[in-house]
């Protein structure tokens, strides 16, 4: 299931684990106005070059059963047309 957020977020921080051959991206997004951020991994589709950070990023959630990942698409890109 697909959730898109109204409200971009700031990417506070971004780091990549290997492993069993495959490699997993997990961001950390934060909330402007009030701080609260949270970590999750980028969605399986990436296309493995890590995110710009401290940059705002418009975030789609998917969620399958019990797993969380977050599609990002920077800010100025909807702005642009």
């Amino acid at each position: 299931m697909l959730l898109p957020l109204q409200t971009p977020l700031r990417l506070v921080t971004s780091r990549t684990i290997e492993k069993e051959g495959k490699s997993y991206t997990f961001v950390k997004l934060a909330e402007e106005a009030t701080y609260d951020s949270n970590e999750f991994m980028l969605h399986r589709n990436h296309n493995n070059q890590p995110p710009d950070i401290q940059k705002r990023y418009n975030v789609v959630l998917d969620i399958e059963g019990k797993f969380t990942s977050v599609i990002l698409e920077p800010e100025n890109k909807h702005k642009a047309s």
